[in-house]
């Protein structure tokens, strides 16, 4: 084969290589379909709290304040 030839055939063989390379990009631009869903809340589901609504009241009485109370103060006498 000639030098021209062998030029040709490599233009040919990298011309199919990127054929087949855009084959492989274009198969990643599909997307799988999926069902739309229905977001809407029903009139028989209720609201449900996830979180404690009195998470910052605190009790002032309760028995760890006491305690906590205790300790301080027999900590200041002992100082």
């Amino acid at each position: 084969m000639s030098a021209p030839d062998k030029e040709k055939e490599k233009e040919k063989e990298e011309t199919n290589n990127k054929s087949e390379d855009l084959g492989l990009l274009e198969e990643d631009d599909e997307f799988e379909e999926f069902p739309a869903e229905d977001f809407r809340v029903g009139d028989d589901e209720e609201e449900l709290n996830v979180w404690e609504d009195n998470w910052d009241d605190d009790n002032v009485e309760d028995d760890f304040s006491q305690q906590l109370k205790a300790h301080l103060e027999s900590k200041k006498m002992e100082t």
